[in-house]
C-alpha cells in the first residue's frame, strides 16, 4: 500500500467513524471501487487507533472527569447527585451488549456479514430506522437528564454495529433519539461510548500490527495521522451541525449508497465476501 492510499483511507475512516454512514462499509468497499488490494485487518486496526486519538483529544476533559467520577463512585457512590459518576456507569453498562455481541458473533462478522448485499441492506434498513427516530423522537433531554433507560437503549443498539453497514454512530444516535435525547446529546453520548469500544478492539486486535511483516510503519503512521485529524474535525463539525440541523442529509446518502450496493450485488458485480 502506498502512503497516498493510506492517507485517503485514513480520511475515509476518520469521517465515516463519526458520521452515521458506517465506517466499516466504506473501508471494505472503497478499495473495491478504486481497484486497490484489500486493506487487511492490521491496517484497519491502525486506522481505528487514529479515531481513538481523535475521541480522546476532543473529549479529553469530559473523559478525565468521567474517569475521576467512576473512581469516586468506588469509594463514595453518589450516582444520583454526581453526573460524572452516573455517566461513568452509563458507559460501563452500555458497553456490555456490544462486548457480548462481538464475542458470540466474531466468526460471522468476519465472514458472512461482510457480503456486499448484507452491507447494502443494512445501509437501507437502518436509514429508515433513523428516519423514524427523527420523526418520533422528543429531543427534549440533554446528557444531564438522561437516565438508565436511555443508556441501555443506546448500549443494546451499539451491539447491532457488528453488522457492516449498520454504523456504530448511526445506530447509537438512533437509539438516543428514540429515547428522547437531543440530537447533539445523542451524538455526544455515542462518541463517548465509542471510546472504550474502540480502545478494547485496538488492544485485542493490535497484535496484528506487530505480526504483519509486510506492514510499512510509514504507511501506518500516515493512516493514523489522517484518521486522527479528519476524525477530530468531523466530531467538531457534527456536534455543531446537529444543534440546528437534522440527520436527513445522512439518511439520504445512506439510502442512495445502500441502493447502489444492493443493485450491484444482485447483478454479481461485487465479490461474494469482502476481505
Amino acid at each position: 500500500m502506498e502512503i497516498r492510499q493510506a492517507i485517503i483511507l485514513g480520511v475515509v475512516q476518520g469521517l465515516t467513524e463519526f458520521l452515521p454512514v458506517s465506517s466499516t462499509a466504506h473501508l471494505v468497499l472503497f478499495p473495491i471501487f478504486l481497484g486497490w488490494q484489500p486493506n487487511g485487518l492490521a491496517f484497519d486496526v491502525a486506522l481505528h487507533i487514529g479515531t481513538l486519538v481523535a475521541v480522546f483529544g476532543y473529549f479529553r476533559k469530559d473523559l478525565l472527569a468521567i474517569l475521576k467520577g467512576g473512581l469516586r463512585s468506588l469509594r463514595k457512590p453518589d450516582l444520583a447527585g454526581d453526573p460524572d459518576q452516573r455517566m461513568a456507569w452509563f458507559l460501563v453498562v452500555s458497553c456490555l451488549p456490544a462486548v457480548a455481541a462481538g464475542l458470540f458473533f466474531e466468526d460471522q462478522v468476519k465472514t458472512v456479514l461482510r457480503h456486499p448485499l448484507v452491507i447494502g441492506v443494512a445501509m437501507l434498513v437502518f436509514s429508515i430506522v433513523l428516519l423514524l427516530a427523527e420523526r418520533v423522537g422528543a429531543r427534549a433531554k440533554d446528557l444531564r437528564s438522561m437516565g438508565w433507560r436511555e443508556a441501555l437503549m443506546v448500549g443494546f443498539a451499539q451491539a447491532l454495529a457488528i453488522i457492516p453497514g449498520a454504523s456504530r454512530s448511526g445506530v447509537t444516535m438512533t437509539a438516543g433519539l428514540f429515547g428522547g435525547l437531543e440530537r447533539e446529546a445523542a451524538a455526544r453520548f455515542s462518541f463517548l461510548l465509542g471510546s472504550p469500544i474502540i480502545l478494547g478492539a485496538a488492544i485485542l486486535e493490535g497484535r496484528h500490527l506487530l505480526e504483519d511483516p509486510n506492514l510499512s510503519w510509514s504507511v501506518v503512521g500516515a493512516g493514523i495521522l489522517a484518521s486522527g485529524v479528519s476524525g477530530y474535525m468531523c466530531i467538531r463539525f457534527l456536534l455543531r451541525y446537529l444543534r440546528e440541523n437534522s440527520t436527513m442529509v445522512f439518511i439520504v446518502y445512506r439510502l442512495v449508497v445502500g441502493a447502489i450496493l444492493v443493485a450491484l450485488a444482485v447483478m454479481g458485480r461485487l465479490p461474494e465476501v469482502v476481505a
